[in-house]
């Protein structure tokens, strides 16, 4: 399954994951206001009941998640993709000419 290769990022816990972690997983609403959004989509994800470790489970998935950020990261700082607009050109900005009045060739 490649979305397990693939770092997750999330801003906000959304009542439709509130209410999965309480029915589904067990957890009560002060487990819930402590997780960060990343830790609540994580467990969701992985499907973490509560248990007197889930912590350390939640701990490994965020340390695999921003194992897989950095990896993301690296690759795309190494791989840079030249931008060509419309017409086949190598740069999207309009054609420059030093003697018109408003620098554009015309």
């Amino acid at each position: 399954d490649k979305s397990n290769n693939v770092a997750k990022v999330a801003f906000m816990i959304t009542s439709n994951q509130r209410h999965r972690l309480s029915t589904e997983l067990g957890y009560d609403s002060n487990d819930i206001r402590s997780f960060k959004p990343l830790e609540a989509l994580l467990l969701l994800e992985h499907g973490v009941k509560k248990s007197g470790n889930f912590r350390v489970e939640l701990k490994g998935f965020m340390e695999e998640n921003d194992r897989l950020m950095n990896n993301q990261q690296q690759s795309q700082s190494q791989t840079q993709v030249p931008v060509e607009d419309i017409d086949g050109g190598s740069s999207a900005l309009p054609n420059r000419d030093e003697s018109s009045e408003d620098g554009l060739k015309k």
